[in-house]
């Protein structure tokens, strides 16, 4: 183990220690894990749950040393050997574009086009509570504060309690969610990071991109201009996301639009007001330009209170006297574009007086806040199921006297033709006042409330109308029919109709991959979509997680690829440019995993600049919950999206051989999973074998386990799908098919079997996709997952399945240690050792929960059952760092 996770582990299970004889649980210390992590081997305990919270905690307290190690050996890192030295940052990306032969001005002019859209949502991923993550946060802030060499020994002692205090409290508190937390609480959530969070680390985010770029030699007048800046924004499902989540209403979508530009608002007063205490400039000193005195005087005239309050407060100090304005239109209501043309008068005012240290230093984040920011704070996106769409419709149809109002049996060509006739069509379906059925009442009531939003508002704050489950083209247009009844829909110059917003297809499983192309050259087609997307970048949403669950890993991953080339090539075609939106969930079969290294292993030519991906439940905490590491997440994002654009831009796509052999080889893992889904007695192996009934009675996130409530595998979301295989240690989704699927190349193509071992360090794709495979199958664990089978009723079903898991898994680890000519241990030392710090203590928690499971699962009535089983979920799930 690291020497430094080591000693920091030690310090902290000693205060905890300490807390516990304190506090009366002295009797627990005995079962704290030992130095090298190791928890006492005792089975059955005597107190079992508070063992799990025990160890539950003691997991939390591993994960926050070693993410601050992380965060040191960087900081070391750069220090000794240059900024150069950490992959996926700034200083790594312009040592890249020496190697790539791109010159400086080919930088320049690509920068302002990096545009980068970390999306935060809140699907049932995060299994601990607010008040948790805020002691975590705590612990984090006085672990590092400790490091510090300044502290006297009075000091350090006093640091050493509050450690105790955080510590007391965690235990104290309690992790696991007793009530399901309600949408507003996930709001408050996500609010933090947007407004207590980001603000703040965007600044340090500048910073190292200025570092970097004087390091790397760049122009000095791009450094002042946040216009000529990489940018970085940020989207919102919270409040918009009513993909089967009945409890986001069209009054909680106006409440959350509201609540965000109230916080944005405070945002910019804050720094604002930063600024006005720092320019006090006096006109004595230097002579002050002219457009601050005009656009002073210009105010002044237009209110005689506003001269008398400002300058009573500032005389002589005409800086001082201009922010102070700004901050009074601020409060009394100002656009974003005046607010924004305002600052820029601030700034060039200093530069021309040679302040370009103030202008740095209080200006420029003034400039990029109003850029990152706005007035809206992040995009709120307005998810919706295409199914529920054409519900609403067939309803509508009904309710106006339709002769046939069967709209999903239509064919498309017939729902195509009246889309379109619809959309031509000036008169409305329906009269304001008319009510409709439920399904209908709750789409429109959507609509409406997004137009009466932005009349008074602006559209900003809106991101897309994103629709899940998009199949046919027919759904992408039935939103612009929608837009049209509620008046959303807008006039160009030429009185022709046009969509305002993004309307975005979002291509989930495999079978909706292969024919996105298909619907996207048709969709793009029509004048009323071309007409909407005139000058834009076009959004396409590609999901992870039911693609991983239709078809596994392999399959997933490769399908999502040629569908990225093929729509790229779409896009060629109609000339226009296609953003990708990435709907990557936390774990590695949901297409989470390294930032940079999933940037990197993007097909070539499909990233031109502009990016979004979602941020999923515990990941958000994982990514952003320390400034210090959300800065270098975010660094991360920006820099790396920057090089992948030039490489993509500036250097030849390499040929590779093994495409071919991908593609036969995605049929055959995506076949063999299928096989296993569908053999029989899989749903009653699956639902005894691993913790998916108890998952599905968890509290941890306010949407339900399934979409419509039906109990089947179609229709459970992939995230506990993913969470239950995971928490048993099966791990199937991250590596089953592939290992019996590289047997068969072995066996009968052994030359194509030697390509793909070839190809894996020379493309980027293949190496990032038997990454991830090696660490689901590394994290999986047979003692384990042998022990949640023996949970199953019938011994028939239990044999068959874990001879087919078995012999799979074994197949997968000798491939894979085939193709890198080394086993597992030697290529992944690290990820080796991270597992095995960790087994020992997880092994105990996965034998208590085993015996909940089967507690509960026998006495289904008793309440403290369920609760013991859910403390077990939580606390695995520390251990892992991950849920669904």
């Amino acid at each position: 183990m690291n020497k430094k996770i080591h000693d920091d582990l030690l310090f902290l299970l000693d205060c905890f220690a300490e807390v516990l004889h304190e506090i009366g649980e002295g009797d627990l210390v005995a079962y704290l894990p030992k130095k090298d992590f190791r928890p006492v081997e005792t089975h059955p305990y005597p107190q079992p749950d508070s063992v799990v919270e025990l160890l539950s905690i003691c997991f939390q307290l591993l994960n926050m040393v070693e993410e601050n190690a992380a965060a040191m050996y960087r900081r070391g890192a750069e220090t000794n050997t240059g900024l150069d030295s950490i992959p996926g940052l700034w200083g790594e990306m312009f040592k890249k574009t020496r190697e790539y032969g791109v010159s400086q001005n080919q930088i320049l002019n690509l920068l302002p086009t990096i545009e980068c859209e970390p999306v935060l949502t809140a699907h049932p991923t995060e299994a601990k509570r607010a008040s948790v993550l805020g002691i975590h946060r705590e612990l984090y802030l006085l672990l590092v504060k400790n490091e510090n060499s300044i502290w006297s020994t009075w000091e350090k002692k006093l640091i050493r309690k509050e450690i105790k205090s955080a510590l007391e409290r965690l235990w104290r508190t309690g992790e696991i969610y007793l009530e399901k937390p309600d949408i507003a609480h996930e709001r408050s959530n996500v609010a933090f990071y947007l407004s207590q969070i980001f603000p703040e680390v965007l600044t340090v985010l500048d910073d190292r991109f200025r570092q970097a770029w004087v390091e790397y030699g760049g122009q000095s007048e791009i450094l002042l201009k946040p216009e000529l800046w990489p940018k970085i924004c940020f989207g919102n499902w919270v409040g918009g996301d009513r993909d089967g989540h009945p409890f986001v209403t069209s009054d909680f979508t106006l409440e959350t639009l509201h609540a965000f530009k109230s916080l944005a608002m405070e945002i910019h007063k804050t720094y604002l007001m930063r600024a006005l205490r720092a320019l006090s400039l006096s006109d004595r000193m230097q002579t002050c330009p002219s457009t601050i005195l005009t656009s002073l005087e210009n105010w002044y005239q237009q209110d005689t209170e506003l001269k008398e309050k400002v300058l009573k407060r500032n005389p002589n100090e005409p800086w001082r006297q201009f922010c102070h304005c700004l901050l009074l239109f601020l409060e009394k209501g100002i656009s974003i574009s005046e607010y924004k043309k305002q600052l820029r008068v601030l700034r060039e005012s200093l530069l021309s007086i040679q302040a370009d240290l103030l202008v740095e230093r209080f200006v420029f984040p003034l400039e990029r806040l109003a850029q990152t920011f706005g007035f809206h704070l992040a995009k709120t996106d307005i998810r919706q199921n295409s199914e529920m769409y054409a519900i609403a419709l067939e309803q509508i149809l009904e309710c106006i006297g339709s002769k046939d109002f069967s709209y999903r049996k239509w064919s498309e060509s017939s729902k195509l033709e009246f889309l379109l006739a619809e959309l031509n069509n000036p008169r409305p379906f329906l009269l304001p006042s008319q009510q409709m059925m439920e399904a209908s009442q709750k789409v429109l009531d959507t609509f409406r409330t997004i137009q009466t939003f932005i009349q008074k508002n602006g559209k900003e704050a809106v991101g897309s109308f994103i629709v899940s489950m998009t199949e046919n083209v027919s759904d992408l247009l039935l939103v612009y029919l929608f837009c049209k009844e509620t008046g959303i829909l807008e006039k160009d110059n030429m009185g022709e109709l046009f969509n305002p917003f993004q309307v975005v297809p979002l291509f989930e499983t495999i079978e909706d991959l292969k024919r996105a192309p298909l619907i996207m050259d048709t969709y793009l087609s029509f004048p009323i979509v071309q007409r909407s997307y005139r000058g834009q970048s076009i959004q396409i949403m590609l999901g992870y997680s039911d693609s991983n669950k239709d078809g596994g890993i392999f399959a997933s991953q490769w399908n999502l690829y040629n569908a990225e080339l093929q729509l790229t090539a779409i896009a060629n075609k109609h000339n226009v440019k296609f953003k990708f939106f990435h709907g990557r969930g936390g774990t590695i079969s949901r297409g989470g995993g390294k930032t940079h290294k999933f940037l990197d292993a993007l097909p070539h030519g499909t990233l031109s600049g502009d990016i979004r991906t979602t941020v999923q439940g515990e990941s958000i905490a994982q990514q952003f919950a320390n400034k210090l590491n959300a800065v270098y997440n975010l660094e991360l994002l920006l820099a790396t999206t920057t090089k992948v654009t030039l490489r993509h831009k500036y250097r030849e796509r390499k040929p590779h051989p093994a495409a071919p052999i991908l593609d036969s080889l995605a049929n055959l893992t995506k076949q063999r999973y299928q096989e296993l889904l569908h053999t029989e007695g899989f749903m009653e192996f699956f639902s005894q074998a691993t913790p998916i009934d108890a998952i599905e009675n968890s509290k941890i996130g306010s949407r339900p386990s399934r979409r419509t409530g039906k109990r089947s595998l179609k229709d459970l979301r992939a995230i506990p799908w993913v969470f239950s295989w995971s928490q048993s240690r099966f791990f199937l989704p991250n590596w089953y098919g592939f290992g019996g699927a590289l047997e068969y190349l072995f066996q009968n193509q052994a030359k194509d079997y030697e390509i793909l071992k070839n190809e894996i360090p020379e493309w980027h794709f293949l190496k990032f996709l038997i990454r991830n495979i090696e660490t689901g199958v590394y994290s999986s664990s047979e003692r384990v997952y042998f022990m949640y089978a023996g949970l199953v009723e019938e011994q028939k079903i239990r044999d068959r399945f874990l001879s087919m898991i078995q012999k799979e898994r074994e197949l997968t680890i000798f491939h894979l240690n085939a193709l890198r000519g080394k086993p597992l241990e030697e290529s992944r030392p690290a990820m080796v050792e991270t597992l095995l710090l960790r087994e020992s203590s997880l092994e105990t928690l996965h034998k208590l929960q085993v015996d909940a499971l089967d507690t509960w699962r026998k006495n289904p009535d008793v309440p403290k059952h369920l609760e013991s089983v859910l403390l077990t979920v939580n606390a695995i799930a520390s251990g892992l760092r991950t849920t669904g």
